[in-house]
Parts: C-alpha cells; structure tokens; sequence
C-alpha cells in the first residue's frame, strides 16, 4: 500500500487520541484568523490541531524487490495561555506517541516501522494573528511492503 493508505491510518490511529483537536492528512496553510477560529479548534475550546506530512520518499533496491520508504512528521499547534498549557500540550504529544507505538505495522499498511515514533522538536511559535502556540513535530520512518522488481 503507498502513502495514501499511509497517510489515513495515522489519522485514524490519532483520532483515537481524546481532545487533541482536528487531524488533517496534509500540511494545513491557513493564514486567515476567522477561518484559524471555526476550523482549528480543539474540544477544550483552545486552538489546536495536527497535521501529517511526508517529508521524505527513499527507495533502496534488493536483489529482486525494492523497498520504498516514508519519512512522515505528524506536526501539532496548540494556543501557549498561562494555565499550565505547556503541560497540556506535553501530555497531547506523549498520548500521540502512546497511541502510534503499538501499531507497528499502521493496521496493516506499512510492513514495518522500525523505531518509536521520536517527538524532536518541541518549541513555542508564533502563528497567524500573533498567537503564541506549543509546536511540535514527531517523526518517523515507515516502509511500504517489499515490491517485485520489473527489471527492462
């Protein structure tokens, strides 16, 4: 399966995780404040989502296969207020990871994923209309099953 199955099973596999807003399976671009406020809202109310996005496609041949792999980075946003939210957010990233970590194989789609899913960047940033939001990015590197190679 390609990264179009790829992409849907981590979104599935993160919408089990409770209040961390909208999951997209494409690197959201909204630099509108009214549309920020009706789109990219979390349960609780704050200013929160998650986005998928490939970052990189690698191949590597074998003897008669070749394998395709996917660098995937899952990137989370969520409003910074001065109510302990940065430990809110700690707890949406580890509950992210939680949830990824059994599902080695992304319910069938991937033959393998070799490591945990790495949280390595945790920051604060500035987004549209000057919020400051927690940002993360978690990343790993997931393998498609191993295809026959057509040789001409």
């Amino acid at each position: 399966m390609g990264l179009p199955e790829i992409r849907a099973q981590i979104e599935i596999i993160m919408e089990t995780v409770s209040g961390i807003g909208p999951v997209f399976d494409y690197e959201r671009n909204v630099h509108e404040w009214a549309k920020i406020k009706s789109e990219l809202v979390g349960p609780d109310g704050k200013i929160e989502w998650w986005t998928i996005r490939r970052e990189k496609r690698l191949e590597t041949y074998g003897p008669s296969s070749y394998e395709t792999s996917h660098e995937i980075i899952l990137r989370g946003y969520r409003a910074l207020d001065d109510a302990g939210s940065s430990k809110t957010f700690d707890a949406r990233i580890d509950a992210v990871c939680d949830a990824l970590r059994p599902k080695t194989t992304l319910n069938g789609t991937v033959q393998q994923i070799e490591n945990p899913w790495q949280a390595d960047v945790i920051e604060d940033r500035i987004i549209v209309g000057g919020v400051v939001a927690h940002y993360c990015e978690i990343h790993n590197l997931v393998e498609e099953a191993v295809a026959a190679l057509v040789q001409t």
